[in-house]
């Protein structure tokens, strides 16, 4: 019986066999991935595979995992690593993941593999120092049968972000590249094509600093020829490289190259731990051979267009290289240098180890000797022309700047010019043989010439510091070309030039050190005719010392006829803010004083031979000192004086006179004072007492008209611009034209100046007074004058004019003066006269002005208005002007009207003349040599002939006045006794 039942609606089906087939082989394949998947498995397989390739290969090999793909077919390690050699620590091989696909087999002694993929895999291949290589056993050994050897075939590895690092120890090169991507392809005879791409490659040549940059190659790997680059392309901070060689037997590796490229000068040098000093970029052409013994050959040419030379620069280098682990040898076959050209040979020697020694042998000529001073940091010297040097350098591990060797220096002049605007052009020659030692450039006896100025100098400058330490003598036929090269060397070291003011002749020796910008100087100075700060100051002997900025006087001495004076302690040549200009100790005999007031830079109308000593500090506003001096032959103000004793105290922006004496002729003058240089005040005290008019200097040109002696108190101060003073001053014994003042008739003076502003009145009492009231310190000063002279008489004994005994009269002006404002001009006015009268003996008031009489002064002419004077039996018009400045003065004055004849007997009793005068007169010429015009005609006169005892009565007569000659025209007369008519024709007299 069937014990299942029937189910109703299924039919039964008939499998075929192909489907059957399909369905064993799926359940095969899963069958077998679940075994290959299973634990104990890979453990199983895990381990065979292991073992296996660490038989093969002599090492120990492991990996993580094992993964088998089967689209595409490839075996997949994981965390791969492979043993390196028991002398070195750490894998030989690593990855992160190997890949191997396209087929695997292993037959026998040979390992055939299809495609290797290797995924951060990290290589650390070394040579030691016998020339063996950490290579497993298994690959370096024979793969003949029963050698045990394995002969690995791939045809094609792919490597990615890997690391490979490479020692070649006896090579003496190694490397590192991270970061790169290569892959080889298997070639038909054996061997790999591959190219690689690194972003950073590390490569060191013997011990030298390492070379950094990123690489590209294309190689061929041959087992049997080695590794040849087509082509390597290096490019990093040193610049670019492009180069082309073969590792030739890897095993006993002989490299070759062939490179070119552009490089940075200063990376080549650290490289090779080589500081020469050189900087730029090169263009270079080289060969390289690094022999299986070890060491390298290289040879080739260099080229830039600039290269640094720290501090120098040369153009259009040219070299040919040629080195060795023992010696590199460059033969510079030409350069350029500020307009020059240069050769020779720099050698290196022991390149291999501590490079040392080094050799340098040069020839430079038409180089500029400004270019060079501008090289070390002194641009603009203005030391015009061409030198030429010859130099052999010898020097080790300490380098060029402490070299040894020898050799001369020439310089030719150039044009007076500085490639510097505004720099003197100082054309410059000479030269001489030096030394080098350990660094330091030493001349002997070397002769520089300028124009005017030898130099010669003893001593040196250590190179890299181009400092002076130099004993040097100097011989100059002008110190003005001195001081132009002074200046230049502080504009140059970048201070402002300010002139020494130098001039003279002389010889000056000693020791220049310190910097060119601030030089230290011991020196002899020796000269005739020295200027300093442009001031004469004579003949000079002494020690002067030059530093911060500074002289220093120790002491100076000058010497000038009878003159001496000695200078001790600093003077300032270059102005520092807050520093003093001097601190001097002077010792003057006899000196002159306008050049010490000059050297000081102060400005006083002083001059005199000075003596005495005193010390003097600060700056020209801010001095500090003093001391008692005498002054002879002295000048103040424009007054002389034969001898002058005082004080001077100098305090900070003030000068003081103290205890001043002086005698002026039979006079004295006394006093003190004090000037403020800052705010420009003063305050005065000074008195003089019977002081004779003619020694005054201001009044020199009236002395010859006016004498007496003078007694004056002057006292005030405040501001220079507008002072205050007060004035008394009195004459006795006065003279003025020839007119001696009567006792009781001496002028007397009292004045007082308010802030500029003049209140003055000289008279004397009861007989004249002459008032003045204005602003004297304005631009123009214009002053308010008046004359009051009710003594006329006693008046016009002031002027060159006078009257005669028992003549008087008086007389009232008034007006403005405005004074000139440059010396050379001459004051201008308007004056009105209000009261002119003249007085004869028993006739007062004979003739006085009618109204008011006005007046200009301009250009040094008085000019009158038309004016009319009046009296009994006088009516008279007058004008016209006169010259009162220069000599002789001209004038042309006119004088109309008539004249009571009897007048004239009061002037001239014996005349016995009466009637009438008409005038009509002009008078031109000068006031010295008067010239006459018009005429003088008599009216009804009589006439007493006095020697006769007869009258004449009734006198008409007229003169004819032309210059210096009177003409007597139609005279008639009646003789009072005979009743008749007589007449004269002309006649002249």
């Amino acid at each position: 019986m069937n014990p299942f039942r029937q189910t109703e609606g299924v039919t039964a089906h008939r499998l075929s066999a192909s489907r059957l087939l399909v369905i064993v082989l799926l359940f095969l394949i899963l069958g077998s991935y679940a075994v290959w998947k299973s634990d104990r498995f890979q453990s199983l397989i895990h381990g065979v595979s292991q073992s296996r390739l660490a038989d093969a290969l002599g090492r120990p090999v492991t990996f993580r995992t094992v993964e088998l793909r089967v689209f595409p077919p490839a075996v997949r390690l994981a965390d791969v690593r492979v043993g390196n050699d028991p002398r070195l620590s750490g894998p030989l091989f690593s990855a992160e993941e190997v890949s191997i696909g396209g087929g695997v087999s292993f037959v026998g002694q040979e390992l055939r593999l299809g495609r290797i993929r290797a995924l951060r895999p990290h290589i650390a291949l070394v040579q030691f120092s016998d020339g063996t290589w950490n290579l497993p056993p298994g690959l370096t050994r024979s793969a003949k049968a029963g050698e045990g050897g394995v002969t690995l075939k791939v045809a094609s590895i792919l490597v990615q972000e890997g690391v490979f690092e490479f020692d070649g120890r006896k090579m003496a090169f190694s490397g590192r590249l991270e970061d790169f991507a290569a892959e080889l392809n298997a070639l038909p005879g054996g061997g790999y094509r591959g190219g690689m791409v690194a972003q950073r490659a590390t490569v060191r040549v013997t011990d030298s600093e390492p070379i950094v940059a990123s690489l590209r190659t294309r190689f061929v790997l041959d087992p049997e020829r080695g590794l040849t680059f087509d082509d390597i392309r290096l490019e990093g901070p040193f610049g670019t490289l492009r180069a082309s060689g073969a590792l030739e037997n890897l095993n006993n590796p002989n490299a070759v190259f062939a490179a070119n490229g552009d490089i940075s000068i200063e990376e080549v040098q650290r490289v090779f731990h080589q500081n020469l000093g050189f900087a730029g970029r090169a263009a270079f052409r080289v060969r390289l051979q690094i022999p299986p013994a070890g060491g390298f050959r290289l040879a080739g040419t260099l080229k830039s267009a600039r290269v640094r030379a720290d501090p120098f620069t040369l153009d259009d280098l040219a070299a040919t290289v040629t080195a060795t682990p023992d010696t590199l040898v460059a033969e510079i076959v030409r350069a350029g240098y500020s307009g020059g050209t240069a050769s020779g040979t720099f050698h290196i020697g022991n390149l291999g180890g501590d490079p040392q020694p080094m050799t340098l042998a040069l020839e430079a000529g038409g180089f500029s000797i400004e270019r060079f001073f501008g090289d070390i940091g002194l641009p603009g010297t203005g030391l015009s022309g061409s030198g030429a040097v010859s130099v052999a350098l010898r020097w080790g591990a300490a380098g060029i700047l402490r070299a040894d060797g020898g050799g001369t220096l020439r310089l030719e002049p150039g044009p007076a010019a500085s490639l510097v605007h505004g720099r003197f052009g100082i054309p410059t020659g000479g030269g001489g043989p030096f030394s080098v030692v350990r660094g330091r450039i030493g001349f002997e006896g070397a002769s520089f010439r300028f124009p005017q100025t030898t130099i010669d100098l003893t001593g040196g400058l250590v190179i890299g510091k181009w400092q002076p330490d130099f004993d040097f003598k100097m011989r100059s036929k002008d110190f003005s070309e001195v001081d132009r090269i002074f200046q230049n060397f502080l504009a140059a070291g970048g201070s402002r030039p300010e002139a020494l003011g130098l001039g003279g002749s002389g010889e000056v020796s000693g020791h220049l050190g310190g910097r060119w910008t601030e030089p230290e100087a011991v020196a002899q100075v020796t000269a005739e005719e020295a200027r300093y700060a442009g001031v004469l100051f004579g003949s000079v002997r002494g020690s002067v010392d030059m530093r911060d900025g500074a002289f220093f006087f120790r002491p100076l001495r000058v010497y000038d006829g009878d003159a001496t004076l000695s200078l001790e302690g600093m003077a300032r040549y270059r102005v520092i803010p807050g520093r003093p200009r001097f601190d001097l100790s002077l010792a003057a005999n006899r000196y002159p004083l306008s050049r010490l007031l000059e050297y000081l830079d102060l400005k006083f109308p002083v001059d005199g031979r000075v003596t005495g000593s005193f010390p003097v500090s600060g700056t020209p506003d801010a001095l500090t000192g003093g001391g008692a001096i005498t002054l002879a032959d002295a000048t103040i103000w424009g007054q002389k004086f034969a001898q002058m004793t005082g004080s001077v105290l100098f305090t900070p922006g003030r000068l003081g006179l103290e205890d001043l004496r002086a005698s002026l002729g039979q006079g004295m003058l006394g006093g003190r004072g004090a000037l403020s240089l800052r705010d420009r005040t003063f305050e005065a005290r000074l008195a003089g007492d019977n002081i004779p008019v003619d020694a005054i200097n201001a009044l020199a040109s009236s002395a010859k008209d006016v004498s007496g002696r003078l007694s004056f108190q002057l006292s005030g101060g405040g501001s220079l611009d507008r002072p205050d003073l007060k004035v008394t001053a009195s004459l006795a014994d006065g003279t003025f034209f020839g007119h001696a003042l009567p006792e009781g008739r001496e002028p007397r003076l009292e004045a007082t100046v308010a802030a500029g502003v003049l209140d003055a009145v000289a008279e004397v009492p009861s007989h004249w007074s002459l008032k003045a009231h204005g602003d004297v310190f304005g631009q123009p000063a214009r002053v308010d004058v008046s004359v009051d002279a009710p003594d006329l008489a006693s008046f016009l004994l002031m002027t060159p004019f006078a009257l005669p005994a028992g003549r008087g009269g008086s007389v009232a002006v008034e007006g403005s003066l405005t004074l000139p404002v440059k010396s050379g001009d001459l004051p201008t006015g308007e004056f009105r006269m209000t009261r002119a009268r003249l007085d004869l003996p028993e006739r007062p008031g004979v003739l006085s002005t009618s109204g008011v009489v006005r007046m200009s002064l301009a250009n040094g002419r008085l000019s009158f208005q038309d004016f009319q004077a009046s009296g009994e039996g006088t009516e008279l018009r007058a004008g016209g002007w006169m010259d009162l400045a220069g000599s002789p003065g001209g004038m042309n004055l006119t004088l109309s009207g008539s004249v009571d004849a009897s007048l004239l007997a009061l002037e001239f009793p014996n005349l016995g003349l009466s009637g009438r005068l008409v005038l009509d007169v002009r008078a031109g010429g000068t006031l010295s040599a008067p010239s006459l015009s018009g005429s003088l005609r008599v009216e009804n006169g009589k006439y007493r002939l006095t020697s006769l005892s007869q009258i004449v009565d009734d006198v008409d007569a007229t003169v004819t006045l032309q210059g210096s000659r009177a003409d007597l025209e139609g005279i008639s007369w009646r003789p009072a006794t005979a009743g008749a008519t007589t007449s004269a024709a002309k006649s002249p007299f």
